[in-house]
């Protein structure tokens, strides 16, 4: 029996996802000033291949993929910061598979298991709590890797009183 509940903790363990995005706040800034540079002109094949150098080939394609329609969000901010608050704001209660193919949308997103579990206003709260702390860690923390808020809510949830009761916890469900 033991042998089993082994394997399958580590099956389980498997299943789970990352902590963090592999991609740290500076690099995102460095990502979206790129999505702002290719919204602003036409870019020449020398400028993408040294772009494609500095971000990579995953940051090279976060940054087109914020040319669309993430691309008026990060135009309207006055800087990265408010940027990402602004794309943490409309990520975090979206429907899982509409952030899915976006992977700092998805980790920004909070999993819709989690969105059962726990209630609206708490929810809410957390978005207007969090996001001028991402703003700050975005402009402040660049060697910081982007949490998954999964996991940052489910810490944030440990210290609110609810119910009178502190500790409270979720776990999604796998």
């Amino acid at each position: 029996m033991k042998l089993i509940m082994e394997n399958w903790s580590a099956y389980v363990g498997e299943a789970q996802e990352p902590d963090a995005l592999e991609m740290t706040w500076g690099q995102l800034k460095d990502t979206i000033s790129a999505a702002q540079e290719m919204q602003d002109s036409e870019m020449s094949a020398q400028r993408e291949s040294e772009l494609l150098k500095v971000l990579g080939r995953e940051g090279f394609k976060l940054a087109v993929s914020f040319t669309g329609p993430l691309g008026g969000l990060i135009s309207a901010s006055a800087s990265v910061g408010e940027a990402v608050s602004k794309m943490f704001q409309s990520a975090a209660q979206e429907p899982d598979q509409k952030t899915a193919n976006n992977p700092l949308m998805a980790i920004m997103n909070i999993s819709d298991s989690f969105q059962e579990l726990i209630d609206d206003k708490l929810e809410d709260r957390f978005i207007k709590e969090m996001a001028p702390q991402i703003e700050k860690l975005a402009l402040t923390a660049p060697n910081q890797p982007i949490p998954n808020m999964d996991i940052v809510i489910r810490d944030w949830l440990k210290k609110q009183n609810i119910g009178g009761t502190k500790g409270n916890t979720v776990q999604k469900e796998i």
